[in-house]
């Protein structure tokens, strides 16, 4: 799971109307409620998260929305933490610098 209720998080891997959006994560969505007027029914693996915008407004099927249910696989939580940066968990650490 990469969030929690509260956090902020970055939108990856949906196309690029959302992609780069901020949201606020605010709770676990449960398939079946009502959210923007639209019926939740989880399809994919759990969690899913009900979010709100932040700012701009997310783009679903052509609807201009500020609360939508997303799978956790689509967001990167944005958290003040101390310690080494996660990223290089995954990516290569960067080379030396070169100048002139």
């Amino acid at each position: 799971m990469n969030c929690k209720p509260g956090d902020l998080a970055i939108v990856v891997g949906l196309g690029p109307n959302n992609n780069g959006r901020i949201v606020e994560v605010v709770r676990h969505a449960v398939s079946g409620e009502t959210v923007a007027g639209f019926i939740f029914l989880a399809k994919g693996p759990p969690p899913f998260w009900l979010i709100k915008t932040t700012g701009t407004l997310l783009q679903w099927d052509g609807d201009s929305v500020t609360e939508r249910v997303i799978n956790d696989r689509f967001l990167r939580p944005i958290r003040d933490q101390p310690g080494q940066d996660e990223t290089l968990t995954w990516a290569p650490v960067p080379g030396k610098l070169v100048t002139a």
